[in-house]
């Protein structure tokens, strides 16, 4: 029997190799280039550092240093917009989270959360302090606005772009969203005057807004689940932005499970707008603003019912400007198995005013009601139906429109494994015109596509399933005119390399930063003609260093007994080294595994234990070929030191494959997941004596987390023991835009005239967790379920329908509730330390014992 250790000690060792993956998250990113200098964000603080270009391996200078002033440097108060957006963009690092270099001056615009700084690097000022913009509002706005602007949040800050659609060069024009309403903000400029350096005038745009009405902002579904963040867009004419009604959406009430000391006010309960499977979602309508003339127009939505999308559209994901007076709306349908984009004049838009714009969300019908309107002269951009499986959209742009050529990215449907590749058609032809740019049985990331000045770049694994690499493919007649396979790509990276995201390529330049197996992320330099030379330029950017201030970590060194494992050391930390496996699963489709076999000393002489990590839903991926920051992973390594090897697995909808074989989860989910990894624990067992197929945990955090659990129902007799971490108990508990994309709609049937109710598609009746409720083991220790009880995205309801099933079947379980905490367990560190610990003494003593 092992030792039992004190949960503080657990927590010690995971706070000690915490501070090693944050600092890995904190790696080298958000790349710009501004004159000679090189500017890029590092850190788990995000600093900003630059170099210049011509000295790239030079030490870099350190440009902006960000202060936490909170009491708890670990626990930041944030504004609850703050907190959610942290919880959107899954973040793990602070500090600066955007910036623009002014190529005029250096002089440096960046986000701090939600506030918008200055910082000079010439001039009078150079080297001061920064200034916070939105304090220096002017003394007449800040009578007019009553400090509203000074002092709330100011949300999706939008620079003015030109009319060719990039930033404008000063970046002293912007837009923002203040109490539901949209302004735009003109900032003027005097560094030589200490007293008072900045003026900020501002307008406002709309006055109608408020909390079930807001202009200018995205709703919860499009930022979660389509990935758009913001509800507005400016350029020197014109600004667009959606006006919402949220009337008819479902009102949820999250328990915080704590009362603040300083409001005797707080209810403990945090309210917000939520559509469930086969409720309402937001009605939007999208306005243009004409800046010169002060006027409003609008998008009829019964304009927009007569493009053709089947049974109507229900979202508008993107939207924004097509050149210097066109814009663009991507319609799609509620099922997701149809998307159009059309474009149009902003002229051919009927006028509209601010009262009239009210009164269109005057009433709960599910159509806006406007006034009879001329006929929009629409031109349809691009279109695709796959009813067999959906459309994926992802955080880019639907269309790269500009220079000779058009770009889009989508699925090749017409082809056997329907992989994502990139379109191109001459500029301003139509919807038929496009053509294949690339092809192959791989995949296009959607997110890393950039298009340059005759040329294309982009991160694929077109040389190898779970590689990614960056490429690029010029622009021109020649080039388009026969699509690209991976041997026709310009490789700008090693393929035993894994390139993350944020690279940068500028003229004939460029930056990015990879990882090996055994190396952390490092930034690179090199130019478009070099290929994958690895006579590259390296910068100093050890981001995994701690500061002057921190201690080095320590974990202690134990002894290995198992031969044949490879490690690599970090700052004093010992990492095991991930095989990675590749089976056929029992329906003939890849699987993959990052395997690490402990080599440590274990309390007897027994085979390991294994624990699997999964997460398993669509287009997610764990398992990738040289990613550093993966092998880090806190509770695999410090598994691995008390003796239990680890297996990160991905079933058949990892991201590495086709569209084809993703969509096994249509209408479908919970019915595959657990074959895939009881054949990949089998697999490994059987290849490797030396792990115990009787000692085998499973854990995973929200699609992780219903696996998980249905693992322990379907397949007790594999798993000994199962962590679920806010798991989905039931789909029709969660929101429209991610289940009803692959589950379809909840009613199967038409609603009945007399109960206004419809049948209940099988597919949800058979994929809740209660459905296999009867399967859960009978044993004491073996179904563990954690959750936040603020979780705003999975909420605390499913966990509530899983205990009451589990009572009901006579079952036992284990939870852990953490009060206040949302879906990432984000806002206190000793929670996340808690639930960590916790998840490793469990597994520890759950499979040693």
């Amino acid at each position: 029997m092992s030792q039992c250790i004190p949960m503080k000690e657990y927590m010690a060792e995971v706070a000690t190799h915490m501070k090693l993956t944050y600092a890995l998250a904190g790696r080298p990113q958000k790349m710009a280039v501004a004159g000679d200098y090189l500017y890029w964000t590092q850190g788990k603080e995000q600093n900003l550092f630059r170099v210049l270009k011509s000295k790239l391996d030079d030490p870099p200078q350190q440009v902006i240093v960000y202060k936490n002033t909170s009491s708890d440097k670990h626990d930041q108060k944030l504004s609850k917009e703050e907190e959610l957006l942290r919880e959107r963009l899954r973040q793990l690092t602070t500090g600066v989270s955007s910036f623009r270099v002014r190529g005029t001056d250096h002089a440096i615009f960046y986000f701090i959360g939600l506030d918008l700084f200055i910082y000079y690097t010439q001039g009078p000022r150079a080297g001061k302090e920064p200034l916070r913009v939105f304090s220096y509002l002017s003394k007449e706005d800040r009578e007019r606005y009553t400090d509203a602007i000074a002092t709330q949040p100011n949300l999706c800050v939008q620079f003015v772009r030109d009319n060719a659609g990039s930033s404008a060069e000063s970046l002293t024009s912007f837009t923002f969203v203040n109490q539901h309403n949209l302004y735009m903000a003109h900032l003027s400029e005097h560094p030589e005057d200490d007293a008072a350096p900045l003026t900020l005038s501002v307008e406002q745009i709309t006055s109608i807004g408020d909390e079930a009405h807001p202009c200018g902002l995205a709703d919860y579904i499009m930022q979660e689940e389509f990935y758009r963040y913001t509800g507005h867009y400016a350029n020197e004419d014109y600004i667009i932005f959606s006006y919402i009604d949220s009337t008819n959406m479902r009102q949820v009430a999250l328990l915080k499970g704590e009362i603040a000391d300083d409001n005797a006010e707080n209810d403990g309960i945090e309210r917000m707008a939520y559509s469930r499977v086969g409720d309402p979602n937001t009605r939007t309508t999208i306005v243009v603003y004409e800046r010169q003339t002060h006027t409003m127009r609008y998008v009829p939505n019964k304009s927009l019912q007569q493009v053709g999308v089947d049974g109507g559209f229900e979202y508008i994901p993107r939207f924004g400007f097509k050149g210097k007076s066109d814009i663009y709306l991507y319609l799609l349908n509620r099922t997701q198995e149809h998307a159009v984009i059309v474009s149009c004049p902003v002229k051919s838009l009927p006028l509209i005013d601010e009262a009239s714009l009210q009164r269109l969300y005057a009433t709960k019908d599910r159509e806006v009601h406007g006034n009879d309107s001329p006929s929009i002269p629409f031109k349809r951009e691009w279109s695709q139906r796959i009813p067999w499986a959906w459309i994926n959209l992802d955080d880019c742009e639907p269309i790269f429109y500009g220079g000779a050529y058009d770009i889009t990215h989508c699925a090749a449907v017409d082809t056997p494994t329907a992989h994502y590749h990139l379109y191109v058609r001459p500029s301003g032809a139509g919807e038929e015109d496009w053509k294949p740019l690339t092809c192959g049985t791989w995949n296009v990331e959607s997110a890393s596509v950039k298009v340059h000045k005759g040329r294309i770049s982009f991160i694929a694994n077109a040389e190898g399933r779970l590689k990614k690499t960056l490429y690029s493919i010029p622009l021109s007649e020649d080039a388009i005119r026969k699509p690209k396979d991976a041997p026709d790509l310009t490789r700008h990276t090693p393929l035993t390399e894994h390139v993350y995201p944020s690279y940068l390529m500028h003229g004939e330049e460029i930056f990015y930063c990879t990882s090996t197996l055994t190396r952390p992320a490092v930034l690179f330099g090199t130019t478009v003609d070099a290929g994958d030379d690895l006579s590259r330029r390296v910068a100093q950017t050890a981001s995994w260093i701690p500061s002057p201030t921190e201690a080095p970590i320590e974990m202690g060194e134990l002894p290995v007994i198992r031969e044949g494992v490879q490690t690599t050391t970090l700052q004093g930390c010992r990492l095991v080294v991930p095989e990675v496996v590749t089976i056929k699963n029992r329906r003939g489709e890849e699987i993959s595994a990052s395997v690490f076999a402990s080599p440590y000393a274990k309390p007897d002489s027994r085979a390991s234990p294994l624990a699997l990590y999964i997460y398993g839903g669509p287009h997610a991926q764990l398992v990738e070929e040289a990613n550093f920051h993966a092998v880090a992973a806190t509770n695999v390594q410090v598994l691995l030191r008390h003796g239990v090897s680890v297996a990160v697995v991905d079933n058949q909808m990892s991201n590495a494959n086709g569209l084809r074989r993703l969509s096994v989860c249509k209408k479908n989910m919970g019915h595959f997941e657990t074959t895939d990894y009881v054949d990949m624990v089998h697999h490994l067992c059987e290849r490797d004596p030396s792990l115990d197929p009787g000692r085998v945990a499973i854990f995973g955090w929200s699609y992780g987390g219903y696996a998980t659990l249905l693992a322990m129902a379907q397949a007790p007799e594999v798993f000994r023991i199962g962590l679920a971490g806010a798991p989905v108990v039931d789909w029709r508990f969660y929101d429209t835009g991610y289940t009803e994309r692959y589950m379809g709609l909840l009613h199967e049937k038409p609603a009945d005239p007399e109960t206004e109710r419809g049948t209940i598609s099988e597919a949800y009746r058979k994929s809740s967790i209660v459905h296999f409720v009867k399967g859960f083991p009978d044993e004491l220790h073996r179904v563990y379920i954690t959750h936040g009880l603020l979780d705003e995205n999975v909420h605390f309801t499913h966990t509530c329908h899983l205990i009451n099933a589990m009572v009901e079947e006579g079952k036992p379980f284990h939870m852990l509730v953490y009060p206040g905490e949302r879906h990432g367990l984000r806002k206190k560190e000793k929670s996340r330390l808690h639930y960590e610990a916790t998840l490793i003494k469990t597994i520890i003593e759950g499979l040693m014992n």
